[in-house]
């Protein structure tokens, strides 16, 4: 394992609240970020902060805007926020 940590930048702006997701084929599982205020996260893959298994990876971005967060239901929110974790 190694520590991961990045930014996310859109036309030179921080995006907050985003998800970014490496998947490698030596990995036992994914190493997941999400992005705070100033674009930056740290990946997990097994304990907080961790990092990810060292080899290559498929990286994936999500993002959802807050007013779209806002939109879906109480139980869809609680879903999302524990997918965040």
């Amino acid at each position: 394992m190694e520590r991961v940590t990045g930014v996310v930048l859109y036309n030179g702006r921080p995006v907050a609240g985003s998800r970014v997701t490496f998947h490698g084929p030596n990995s036992p599982r994914a190493a997941v970020g999400t992005t705070n205020a100033a674009g930056e996260f740290t990946l997990t893959t097994m304990t907080s902060g961790d990092g990810a298994v060292i080899g290559e990876h498929r990286v994936f971005y999500h993002h959802i805007p807050p007013e779209a967060i806002a939109k879906l239901s109480n139980a869809q929110q609680e879903a999302s926020a524990e997918a965040k974790k």
